[in-house]
């Protein structure tokens, strides 16, 4: 099984020394689906984005590694980096799905967003291509969240061997509002997500991209079945937090 996210398990910065050091990743990825591996084992391999500094000079150093994990961080163009996440990812596909936009303001489809969309489509294609070089024959690829929406379509275009899912950890708009986007780019996330099964917390949140699938890929489109997974957190890890030293400090300074 390979797990591919935009951040990854671990992050890492350069000490004073010149020393590599890493800690555990921030991200909600990481959080929701590091405590899953203690009892299951970890994947086969873990693909990542090389998110900041700290992180490409881990990865040009060699230590971009992960106790237990197969972990490989990719050293993305920056300014591409930057477009893909910042102005696809964020401000247009994160906005969309949680209904924020101002709508007689935004969004704005000018040569800027299009500028953006090639960084997105660029990045989720360097993606594709790791998982495409390093994937036994038939494995498992779950590949997470809304930044990576495109690598199941490249994947399966590339390798229809491979058994690849897609999970969304937001919510998904409605038919209605994928409308918003221009055609064509409605049209590649769309068509990629639908090569695969996909994945959402709630069922309203999966008819949600059932809908909005149909509504752009039309009723004689190949849509692979949405699911349902609920992903909560780990209560016994909370209790162990909260019940400890570094949370009983903080908490008495505030009374």
């Amino acid at each position: 099984m390979m797990l591919v996210s935009h951040r990854g398990p671990r992050r890492f910065s350069v000490a004073d020394d010149g020393t590599v050091q890493s800690s555990r990743g921030s991200g909600g990825i990481a959080s929701a689906l590091l405590p899953l591996f203690a009892e299951d084992g970890p994947p086969d391999a873990w693909i990542a984005a090389a998110i900041d500094e700290g992180d490409r000079a881990a990865v040009a150093a060699g230590a971009a590694t992960a106790p237990g994990l197969d972990l490989q961080l990719l050293a993305l163009d920056p300014e591409q980096h930057r477009l893909h996440y910042d102005l696809v990812s964020n401000a247009t596909l994160w906005f969309l799905h949680h209904g924020l936009f101002d709508l007689p303001r935004r969004p704005r489809f000018d040569r800027h967003f299009r500028e953006a969309w090639d960084a997105y489509v660029a990045v989720n294609e360097t993606f594709a291509a790791a998982v495409v070089e390093r994937a036994d024959d038939r494995e498992v690829i779950l590949v997470q969240d809304y930044q990576l929406a495109l690598v199941p379509g490249f994947v399966k275009a590339r390798r229809p061997d491979l058994r690849v899912v897609h999970f969304t950890h937001t919510p998904f708009c409605g038919p209605n509002s994928i409308r918003m986007l221009p055609d064509d780019v409605a049209r590649e996330l769309c068509s990629a997500m639908a090569a695969v099964p996909c994945g959402f917390h709630t069922r309203r949140w999966a008819r949600a991209y059932e809908a909005s699938a149909r509504e752009v890929l039309g009723y004689d489109g190949t849509i692979e079945p949405a699911f349902a997974s609920a992903l909560g957190p780990d209560a016994s890890a909370l209790a162990e937090a909260a019940g400890s030293a570094e949370a009983a400090d903080p908490g008495d300074a505030l009374e």
